[in-house]
């Protein structure tokens, strides 16, 4: 092993220790979990996907455990919410883990594929943390590390802006709508972001500035919702008026 990667692994490693709390005994198990396929054939990949399993299963134990009463279709809901892609990009980048990623040619000033890696990341670390210790210790990190989205709801599973607006087009044949999003600075620690909601068939369109993606496109889509709603009645009165 070259002195370059040695002083990577030590750097990555003392990284993970600061920030997850967890020390690596298979110090190359935590390379290969950080190692994008560009780089090499040893990569992240399959890590990656054990950690997707391994939180979905943490997370759906962690809420049919705290809420017994729940249906299965709200638990699924929650579930979802909580480990969605953007909300594991979220977590990871304010770890920093995408600062560690060992690449050949990626353009990590591109957004999108940074938050894709940062999220891809953070599932090959889980992974990671599984196969060097056991399912207690990656439940207790995973626990942790999603903590702020874990707090203790009267009732969980509710649909979000973004699905019902989704449900209340497909119910009455109208386009779905179309979001983008933008980057509005490019301080990594405190990114903001420009998202657009537009439905086209009926003109409308509602913009939100945040600092979270998801929490964007919900605002928007509330925003259209409740005037696609105004439309809809404003018609209708209009057509028994007549």
């Amino acid at each position: 092993m070259s002195k370059e990667v040695s002083s990577e692994i030590s750097n990555l490693h003392l990284f993970i220790q600061r920030t997850v709390d967890y020390k690596f005994k298979n110090k190359e198990l935590l390379l290969e979990a950080f190692t994008h396929k560009s780089e090499c054939d040893t990569n992240y990949e399959r890590l990656e996907l054990l950690g997707d399993a391994i939180i979905r299963l943490v997370i759906t134990h962690y809420l049919y455990s705290q809420y017994e009463n729940a249906s299965e279709g709200s638990l699924s809901r929650e579930i979802q919410t909580i480990i969605s892609k953007d909300m594991l990009a979220e977590i990871s980048l304010r770890l920093g883990l995408v600062n560690f990623v060992r690449s050949k040619n990626i353009r990590l000033d591109d957004d999108n594929l940074k938050r894709s890696i940062s999220t891809d990341l953070f599932e090959s670390m889980i992974g990671a943390i599984f196969l060097d210790s056991n399912y207690k210790s990656v439940e207790n990190i995973v626990i942790k590390l999603l903590q702020k989205n874990l707090q203790i709801k009267e009732k969980i599973g509710e649909k979000d802006p973004k699905t019902l607006l989704q449900e209340y087009c497909q119910a009455r044949k109208i386009d779905l709508p179309v979001y983008k999003t933008s980057k509005l600075n490019k301080v990594d620690h405190n990114p903001r972001f420009l998202v657009t909601c537009e439905l086209i068939s009926h003109n409308l369109r509602a913009e939100s500035g945040c600092s979270n993606v998801q929490t964007g496109q919900k605002n928007t889509a509330s925003t259209i919702l409740e005037k696609l709603k105004r439309y809809e009645k404003h018609k209708n009165y209009h057509y028994r008026s007549e």
